[in-house]
């Protein structure tokens, strides 16, 4: 394990060569932001919890969760022996640099110091928080380490597990994830390593197993159930070198296949369901699911992106906005909805789906909900906006930020978050609770940041919409998203000349168009890394 001290008085200064000016401002710039916490106690309304740290699927140690500002954070010296890494730390630009030179010269995560900017892999992302200094001990937010990005650097795979307080580490070969899903007329379940996949199968009456002698499963699993009428339930037995999944059939159940892919490596488990019903679109609570044709199960050899969730909002009784023609968002939404489906299918050969396929009402949760389900890659809520401003038009594209970018942003929010008030909620948790819980929402906020960029370029490029840019807020109906989550605004109904496009069935088309593009050029970014 490489340790470097991370007091003022032992520094190394990697760096580089750079102009005096420029070293004397920065070093000024970084007195200001250290000296209001750098030389005080921790802050009364911080909540400091023990985290368990398991490594490689064994617990190794303990380290400190500090909530701060609504936020986790991790001792800076503990993450690095956590993940292995040399650290180091230069006040005079206020940059705290992590380095894997075991992995390679190139291995390398700064942080600055007041900055809500991280370097990874080459590439400037933003967080959420920024790291701080407090009573001369180093924090970085939590939410940098759970990022792929991060885990592209470390070679490795970093989980957050909400109930039991958890990190997990996986840094090497093991079973890194397993997903399910449930199709109108097969259902699949994917074993997902970190490379080996040596297994062997063995058919028991109403069951099959899967074993995997020598990779142990590095992340937390228990097993699951299904009850979709083909699987009833998925269990797990593990070892210290194995772990073997037992997939029991229900009386739905039919051909089994199983097969093997390299890039993911994973396992594919596909049983074909003997008695498809009809879905059914009257039914609030239920997932409606676009018809996939079971052929479509070969498609897990395309890449990591494999299933796209289309969420029109509102529905039912919540119209949406409605324009002076009398559009109803909702509506639109929809048939763009359904064309955007059907493009993704046809032009890119993946699975496409949506959280309501009629005019009926779905709670903001449980849209996202429907995506974690299913395991979905992408989620893209569309919707059509509108101002209190008549000559407000336009593309605006957004992605999940507990600050909003902007006061426009803040206020759009807030109006697709209205409709909460036309659910049941149950009791909000307790504050520690929904803080822990909002560190899961973070995982994937850069991808949904670079997922934005490409779908404002393409949409704005593909339509006659004006470009609004990439804003960030807090919309109620991508929190929780396991994924990268997108909410499109596509024009104003509040303006005439919007309204008008958007009741065009050749806009809609182009709309659908431009962004199954954008989800190809995304894909094709994800599969290049």
């Amino acid at each position: 394990m490489i340790k470097n001290s991370l007091t003022f008085k032992n520094i190394k200064d990697f760096s580089g060569r750079k102009s005096w000016r420029r070293l004397v401002i920065k070093f000024i710039a970084a007195l200001f932001l250290m000296v209001p916490v750098a030389f005080r106690a921790l802050p009364a309304d911080v909540i400091s919890i023990p985290v368990q740290v398991v490594e490689n699927g064994q617990p190794s140690t303990q380290i400190e969760l500090a909530l701060i500002e609504r936020m986790g954070y991790l001792k800076a010296r503990e993450a690095a022996d956590v993940f292995n890494a040399g650290i180091s730390y230069i006040p005079g630009t206020g940059e705290l640099i992590y380095r894997w030179p075991h992995l390679g010269e190139e291995k390398e995560v700064l942080f600055e110091i007041g900055s809500d900017y991280v370097v990874m892999e080459g590439v400037r992302r933003r967080m959420m928080k920024t790291p701080l200094i407090i009573s001369d001990t180093a924090y970085i937010p939590l939410e940098a380490v759970i990022t792929r990005a991060f885990q592209n650097v470390i070679e490795g795979v970093v989980s957050w597990s909400f109930d039991d307080r958890t990190l997990w580490i996986s840094l090497k070969d093991g079973i890194r994830e397993v997903r399910n899903y449930s199709y109108s007329n097969y259902s699949r379940f994917v074993i997902e390593t970190g490379g080996k996949l040596d297994f062997t199968t063995r058919r028991r009456r109403n069951a099959w197993d899967i074993i995997f002698e020598d990779t142990p499963l590095v992340f937390p699993y228990e097993g699951e159930y299904i009850g979709d009428g083909v699987v009833e339930r998925i269990s797990v037995e593990k070892s210290h070198s194995g772990a073997v999944f037992t997939v029991h059939t229900g009386n739905k159940a039919g051909e089994v296949q199983v097969k093997k892919y390299p890039a993911p490596p994973r396992v594919v488990v596909d049983i074909v369901n003997t008695d498809p019903a009809p879905p059914d679109e009257t039914r609030d609570d239920m997932i409606q699911v676009i018809r996939t044709d079971i052929a479509m199960r070969d498609r897990e050899s395309v890449g990591d992106i494999e299933l796209v969730i289309i969420d029109p909002g509102h529905g039912g009784r919540d119209p949406g906005a409605i324009g002076a023609m009398g559009t109803r968002e909702k509506d639109v939404v929809l048939s763009i909805a359904r064309m955007l489906a059907s493009e993704i299918k046809k032009e890119l050969n993946i699975r496409a789906e949506l959280t309501r396929t009629g005019d009926y009402f779905v709670p903001l949760a449980q849209r996202t909900e429907i995506a974690n389900k299913k395991g979905a890659d992408i989620f893209i809520s569309l919707h059509a906006n509108s101002s209190l401003n008549p000559n407000a038009r336009g593309l605006e594209v957004y992605f999940l930020s507990e600050d909003a970018s902007d006061a426009e942003a803040a206020a759009v929010a807030a109006r697709e978050n209205s409709v909460v008030a036309m659910e049941q909620r149950s009791p909000e948790m307790d504050r520690l609770t929904s803080i822990l819980w909002s560190l899961t929402l973070n995982q994937f906020m850069n991808e949904s940041s670079e997922l934005a960029s490409i779908v404002t370029r393409n949409v704005s490029k593909g339509t006659l919409l004006s470009n609004r840019g990439v804003r960030q807020a807090g919309f109620y109906v991508m929190k929780g998203a396991r994924m990268p989550a997108v909410l499109v605004e596509l024009g104003f109904l509040s303006n005439r000349e919007d309204e008008r496009l958007i009741n065009c069935e050749d806009f809609q088309r182009s709309a659908a168009r431009s962004i199954t593009a954008a989800v190809k050029e995304y894909r094709n970014m994800v599969n290049n890394r």
